[in-house]
């Protein structure tokens, strides 16, 4: 009876060896054999030492073990399901539970592999999946191998963050498994300023490998989702254990836990209260650990009076100057050409001279400052950071002078990662580039001294394009002044000038009407916008009217508050 079965045995072997000569052997061919032959095998051991040639091809080519390979085949025939049961390859195989229970550590393998994906429910039912790109390597008859994610960029990092969170949210990677994945990749990639910051912080805080995982999930709410508001129920998806969740949320609302008692998240406050069991990373956290993303939000306070502008957002917009500010403007525009630029920067380093530009656009209000800083950033392809200076004293009380040497620093930084350096534009600085207080007794005046000394400093030494407007130059200190190699006045337009403005905003209005208009008024650029602005709204409400010109001279007079004089109210 042996005889017979061994016979039957190699005749069987011979019969797929001779099958197979015939067929382009490949991945998805070595599926299909093992398929064909392992329905109902109950996976015996005389099935498995059977030298089964697919079987045989498939634990080569991919570095499996024999039942690996028939186990790899059957998730393969299942890919369409996103939720493989192992009772259902049970059944298919014919063979019980308990049985398969014995190669659970073969399954594990194809998981570690990343040959498929094990999803774990509240409910512990395992069920699995096989991820895309394992699919489209089978089809190119590729061996799927998983990425070391080593050498990443700062946002490589966070995407991989994005990716390996939402694994965990939908329960297809383990505590375990999305620890020592985040561990290896903060391995892998020491070379992030971020990564070098995370472990020291981890060193002084004294925090366990749980603790970090916590304090980057932390850190990927606040980059990835923009969110500040994290309680225990946007956590608590991390941990299987109905233990581990309990005490968890035990120390959430008992505000007791470590990143909270170490300084490295902090209580969310709203109306000047803390609120009990919701946090965000601490102001200093964010400052030490995230400047290397340069985020637009982000500054020692844990906020920033500015924001990064894209030179392609900045919308087209013609502006019409007099003689003088146009040339002036002309020869600044060709300079912020990179190739003009680079080359100036370079033969000015040869001769010792400072690389930074420093400009001032100062005049009346109205008159196209601001905007021309934008239009200088649009036409040349540089970003620019703009700086609302009406808000710096206001939120550096304190620690001004630590605060705006920060505002330079991130901007060097960007300088020097950016393909083009940016412009940063300090908006309406009157308040900070004024005449300097003799003899300075209060705490205040001795703050403005020490923010303009500052200033002062690091133009000096500054690697880029500064731009500030002002509208008074009466108070401008004469240290800046020396300080601006560019100074343009922005004087209120000409009559040819406002006649172009007018024509510009209001095409479809009769153009004898815009020049009566242009010589009757001597407004800016911005008086002759909002004038053009409020009868655009009038014509989309009421339609055209009979007296344009009328109506117009009506908008213009009322654009001008009347000063009378009136009584004084005050001592």
């Amino acid at each position: 009876m042996s005889r017979t079965v061994k016979i039957s045995e190699n005749a069987a072997v011979a019969a797929s060896a001779k099958k197979a000569a015939r067929v382009k052997r490949d991945l998805l061919w070595a599926c299909e054999e093992i398929l064909e032959d392992a329905k109902h095998c109950g996976l015996t051991p005389q099935f498995l030492k059977t030298k089964h040639v697919a079987i045989d091809y498939l634990a080569k080519r991919m570095e499996l073990t024999p039942i690996q390979a028939v186990l790899m085949a059957l998730f393969i025939d299942n890919c369409n399901d996103t939720r493989i049961q192992l009772n259902d390859i049970a059944r298919w195989l014919d063979c019980s539970n308990t049985k398969m229970l014995r190669y659970w550590n073969d399954i594990d393998a194809l998981v570690e592999r990343g040959f498929v994906i094990c999803r774990s429910d509240y409910t512990r039912n395992a069920t699995y999946r096989v991820p895309p790109v394992v699919l489209e390597a089978f089809k190119r008859d590729e061996v799927y191998v998983q990425c070391k994610k080593t050498g990443l960029s700062i946002s490589e990092f966070f995407n991989e963050l994005d990716e390996l969170f939402e694994l965990r949210e939908e329960k297809e990677l383990s505590y375990e498994q999305l620890k020592q994945t985040l561990i290896d990749l903060c391995e892998g990639n020491k070379h992030l300023d971020m990564v070098q910051q995370l472990r020291r912080v981890s060193e002084e805080k004294f925090l366990g490998r749980d603790n970090v995982v916590l304090l980057l999930l932390f850190m990927h709410f606040f980059v990835n989702k923009d969110d500040e508001r994290i309680s225990y129920s946007d956590v608590d998806f991390l941990l299987d254990e109905k233990r581990d969740k309990a005490r968890m949320k035990h120390d959430f609302n008992r505000n007791d836990f470590t990143l909270l008692n170490s300084g490295v998240v902090e209580n969310q406050y709203s109306d000047g209260m803390a609120e009990s069991g919701v946090f965000k990373l601490a102001k200093q956290t964010k400052v030490d650990l995230l400047a290397e993303l340069n985020l637009p939000n982000l500054d020692a306070e844990g906020e920033n009076p500015g924001n990064e502008l894209l030179s392609d957002k900045i919308t087209p917009k013609a502006l019409f100057y007099n003689p003088q500010e146009e040339t002036q403007v002309a020869d600044l525009g060709s300079l912020l050409q990179e190739e003009n630029f680079r080359s100036v920067c370079d033969r000015l380093s040869e001769r010792g001279f400072r690389r930074g530009f420093a400009c001032l656009f100062y005049g009346a209000p109205g008159t196209g400052k601001t905007e021309t800083a934008l239009q200088l950033a649009r036409m040349t392809g540089r970003n620019l950071i703009r700086i609302d200076v009406s808000r710096i004293k206001s939120m550096w009380v304190g620690e001004s002078e630590k605060n705006i040497r920060r505002v330079f620093s991130d901007y060097q930084r960007t300088v020097k990662s950016s393909k083009r350096a940016p412009i940063l534009l300090f908006n309406e600085a009157d308040a900070i580039l004024g005449i300097r207080q003799q003899g300075a007794q209060r705490a205040v005046e001795k703050m403005e001294n020490s923010v303009q000394n500052i200033i002062l400093e690091e133009l000096e030494k500054l690697e880029g394009i500064f731009i500030a407007t002002t509208n008074l130059t009466e108070n401008l200190d004469s240290a800046f002044e020396r300080r601006f190699l560019y100074k343009i006045e922005f004087s209120k337009p000409t009559v040819e000038a406002r006649t172009k403005i007018w024509q510009s905003m209001l095409p479809e209005v009769p153009q004898e009407h815009l020049g009566k208009l242009a010589e009757e008024f001597d407004f800016s650029g911005g008086q002759i916008e909002n004038i053009a602005r409020h009868y655009t709204i009038d014509y989309i409400l009421h339609g055209e009217r009979e007296d344009t010109l009328g109506q117009l001279q009506q908008f213009c007079r009322n654009e001008r508050l009347k000063k009378g004089s009136g009584r004084k109210i005050g001592f």
